[in-house]
Order: structure tokens, then sequence, then C-alpha cells
């Protein structure tokens, strides 16, 4: 947790971009998916349809 501006989704997306290995398989489940990242599966949450 953090104010915004603090660096939460930038430290977020480095350590998911350090465990990106090709033998590796990464999902997440965001609100909202704020970068694309490759060969990770990145769902975005959406409510209206659960």
């Amino acid at each position: 947790t953090g104010p915004t501006g603090s660096g939460k989704t930038t430290t977020l997306y480095g350590a998911l971009s350090e465990l990106n290995q090709p033998q590796r398989k990464i999902i997440t489940v965001e609100d909202p998916v704020e970068y694309r990242l490759p060969r990770i599966n990145q769902v975005q949450v959406n409510s209206r349809i659960g």
C-alpha cells in the first residue's frame, strides 16, 4: 500500500519482469491491466460479467 505515485505499480511490474522466464507460467488478475507484458497471461477483473 501507499499513496498514488509512490511506485507500487512500477515495483510490481519490475518484479514480474524479473520472474518472467520462458519455463515459467505467470497469470495475473488485475483491475485494470496497466501494462501488457510478453509471455504473461494478464486477466482484467470485470465485475459486470462475474
